[in-house]
């Protein structure tokens, strides 16, 4: 080898090593996934504030990776946590004072029921969880529903059968640190923090609009194939939730997300009320069956917030950032989930919103939000043909 090749190979190695160092640093500095140096709110995992370009793109490795950090910091923050989808990621605070600073909020935009619990698994893992309150909607048992494409098995502490990963806090670096593209996400960082406004929390003219969120979810309630717990899916690994909490002693606290009454009004436009709740039914036998098997009580409450009530039923007339109760018709906003949170923790329940469901009285429940139903409906007839016309729209495309 030539002595002008070694040289030439010495240079570009070592300009290499250093162009590598440098985007490295600056990854670690901008820190666009922030999971090295977030902010508090950020550690607790909510990201309904001010960097709400990770709700989609980036929560899973965002959530993942905040859990280990908070394990080497030692912080307690994970003693109760929060699972669910992004109902849950947006609408429930972990810094309320009620959770007095013990609370993680592992919401995941767009999760199956099997997500929620690979991630109770990695935080249990990392450290130990007292209490679980988890949020579910009727599309997450979808058992056709696929984990989205950021979702990682080796970026979590232990495998689905609980062996350890010893690995899994280097799975992302060369994604986070050693990446030209990740320095190019730092331009996104900027552009999309223009959607969030002085409060925090996302703007909702800069989201999707009402009539938007609504058609979505007859596109949710289409791709839905499941009939029942035969189907497995979401049933199963909601029962691996049920198994793994009462195996691990912790407290589980069950709510069913409150949507806007127009979402729900999309399951009686698309006839699939009766399979909604048969869906109730289902997880209320899971539950108590759970409780008996294994004759102790961890699963302290089961509310549905659902249907037509109080905080439901909003006037959606004037303009949507008027709205006290909801961003848009799929997402409450943190007031409401100050409501729910205080209801499962302390009982302290608002006058007709939310109904606890258990063996013995699920038949009445369901019978009474029928009724519930069939009156308000009977009131506003414009929020039928309304959705009707939004679904028709739908059936264009």
């Amino acid at each position: 080898m030539s002595e002008q090749l070694k040289i030439y190979l010495k240079v570009f190695f070592g300009t290499w090593i250093i162009c590598c160092l440098v985007v490295a640093y600056l990854n670690y500095q901008i820190d666009p996934f922030a999971i090295y140096h977030p902010p508090e709110s950020l550690r607790n995992g909510w990201l309904a504030g001010d960097q709400n370009y990770l709700h989609t793109t980036f929560v899973r490795l965002h959530k993942a990776q905040l859990l280990s950090l908070n394990r080497r910091e030692g912080k307690a923050s994970s003693e109760i946590l929060l699972l669910g989808n992004s109902r849950m990621m947006q609408g429930i605070d972990p810094g309320d004072a009620v959770f007095e600073g013990k609370a993680f909020n592992a919401g995941l935009s767009g999760a199956t029921t099997y997500e929620l619990y690979r991630y109770l698994q990695h935080a249990e893992s990392l450290h130990p969880i007292r209490t679980v309150i988890l949020g579910l909607d009727y599309i997450m048992f979808n058992p056709t529903r696929k984990t989205r494409l950021d979702f990682k098995e080796e970026r979590l502490a232990v495998n689905e059968k609980g062996e350890a990963n010893h690995w899994y806090s280097m799975s992302d670096l060369g994604e986070t640190l050693f990446s030209f593209d990740t320095l190019l996400k730092s331009k996104v960082v900027a552009s999309k923090m223009k959607a969030v406004n002085e409060e925090g929390h996302a703007d909702p003219e800069a989201v999707k609009s009402f009539e938007k969120s609504v058609q979505q979810e007859f596109y949710e309630y289409r791709e839905f194939k499941g009939k029942g717990i035969e189907e497995g899916g979401g049933y199963l690994h909601y029962q691996n939730i049920l198994n793994f909490c009462e195996q691990n002693h912790i407290e589980l606290l069950i709510f069913i997300s409150p949507q806007h009454c127009y979402n729900v009004e999309v399951a009686s436009e698309l006839n699939q009320e009766e399979n909604v709740e048969n869906w109730k039914r289902e997880l209320v036998q899971m539950n108590d069956a759970v409780e008996k098997n294994q004759g102790e009580k961890r699963i302290q409450r089961f509310v549905d917030y659902s249907g037509y009530n109080s905080i439901t039923t909003e006037s959606v007339e004037g303009k949507l950032s008027g709205m006290k109760n909801y961003f848009e018709s799929s997402h409450y906003r943190p007031s409401v989930g100050g409501v729910i949170i205080r209801d499962l923790l302390t009982g302290n329940r608002r006058e007709a919103f939310g109904k606890e469901l258990n063996g013995t009285n699920i038949s009445k429940m369901i019978q009474v939000m029928r009724e519930e139903k069939d009156h308000y409906r009977s009131m506003h007839p414009e929020m039928i043909e309304r959705v009707k016309e939004w679904g028709g729209a739908v059936k264009k495309k």
